[in-house]
């Protein structure tokens, strides 16, 4: 699991539904979420999971997606197994995760220090912590 630090900039609620906009580093996440604890609330710091199979790559990627989240940033290492491939991610000072079969990665030629484009839908996303800063 790849951990994202963030601060909630907003929280719109319908019945037990909440979409919630968050600050990582300049980016904007959006994240979905049936239940949420009371000590979760605008300008809180948290900390966000994601696992390493729900994060996508984009390489040289021009249109539309219909992924909530895209972050760029670069591959900083990537580990090849005999069926899949673990490629770490760098966004600003994180580390992200993805997890793709290892003939996919390299049908994309995905090497270290590509800049790409990682994507996450926002029901991918869920609150780990709540920071007490």
């Amino acid at each position: 699991m790849s951990k994202i630090v963030c601060t909630i900039k907003s929280i719109k609620t319908h019945h037990s539904l909440n979409v919630f906009t968050l600050d990582f580093e300049g980016f904007e996440l959006k994240m979905i979420s049936l239940e949420i604890d009371e000590k979760i609330k605008n300008a809180k710091k948290v900390i966000v999971g994601v696992k390493p199979f729900a994060v996508g790559i984009l390489k040289d990627f021009h249109g539309n997606i219909s992924f909530s989240n895209r972050l760029k940033g670069y591959i900083c290492d990537i580990d090849n197994g005999s069926l899949l491939s673990s490629i770490k991610i760098k966004i600003g000072k994180t580390e992200l995760e993805s997890v793709m079969l290892y003939q996919t990665a390299e049908d994309m030629k995905l090497r270290i220090k590509d800049e790409i484009t990682a994507v996450i839908r926002a029901s991918e996303l869920y609150i780990v912590d709540v920071c007490d800063v």
